[in-house]
Order: C-alpha cells, then sequence, then structure tokens
C-alpha cells in the first residue's frame, strides 16, 4: 500500500514539474503577446516566483486550518482551471493573475508532497523514497520543455 501510495506522490510530483517546465520558457513570449515590455516580462516573472515561495511557506499554516488531504485537493482544483483558462485570457492582467495562481498551487502541492512522502515512506527507506519522488524533477524537465 505505501508503494502505491509513493507511485501516486511521484505522479503528482511529475505533473508539476512536468507543467512547470513546459510552461516556463514560453511565459515571456506569452506575456508580450499582450505588448510586456522586458521590463514588464521581468516584473511578470518576478511575481510568479513570489507566488510560488509564498505558497510554500503558507503550506504548514494553510494545512493547519483546513487539513493536509484537503489542501492538496484544494491546490489541484486551484491550479487546473487556472491553467486552462491561462491559454484563453486575453489580456496581460489575467496572465498575470492566473499564471500566479497556478504557480501558487503548485507551491502546495510540491509542499505537501514532501511532506507525504516523508509521512509514508518508512524509516528505513525514507531517503530511497525521496530519492525516487524527487527523481520527477530533472524526469520531467527533460520531458517538459
Amino acid at each position: 500500500m505505501k508503494n502505491k501510495q509513493l507511485l501516486y506522490l511521484f505522479l503528482v510530483n511529475f505533473v508539476i514539474w512536468f507543467v512547470g517546465m513546459g510552461l516556463l520558457p514560453i511565459l515571456p513570449l506569452y506575456a508580450t503577446q499582450f505588448g510586456a515590455t522586458p521590463t514588464v516580462v521581468g516584473f511578470y516573472l518576478a511575481f510568479t516566483y513570489l507566488s510560488i515561495m509564498t505558497s510554500t511557506m503558507m503550506t504548514g499554516w494553510l494545512a493547519e486550518r483546513v487539513g493536509h488531504k484537503r489542501l492538496f485537493i484544494g491546490a489541484g482544483i486551484l491550479g487546473t482551471p487556472g491553467l486552462v483558462l491561462l491559454g484563453q485570457a486575453t489580456a496581460l492582467w489575467q496572465v498575470v493573475i492566473l499564471t500566479a495562481s497556478v504557480w501558487f498551487s503548485a507551491g502546495i502541492g510540491l509542499a505537501l508532497v514532501g511532506i507525504f512522502t516523508g509521512l509514508h515512506a518508512n524509516g528505513k527507506n525514507r531517503g530511497k523514497a525521496f530519492g525516487l519522488t524527487w527523481l520527477a524533477y530533472p524526469m520531467a524537465g527533460v520531458l517538459g520543455v
């Protein structure tokens, strides 16, 4: 049972990184389609990174209030429509808000994957479990770009 849960955590981690690595290189190009200058693109990317940083820092606080599982599901529910709507944005402000919501939910998801991996891996194989779960990052980086 625990191996099945770790497989699911690997897959969630992979999907988050795959989407992120696939989108990140084209975000500046997408923003310039809406008339963003290089300076505005820089601020846009900085805001995107600020949102993922904020969400990873807030994950523990949010999980105490709503529960780990609910937060995990909520992050997925927030991120998925945000990602779909991002492709249909008609203004730069929409792109900025939707990208921030997707990255915010991804930060929560990544933090919770680490928490759940620690909870579901036994002490003897915990390092192996973390190593295999986070192998999703380089795999998604190669496949997502």
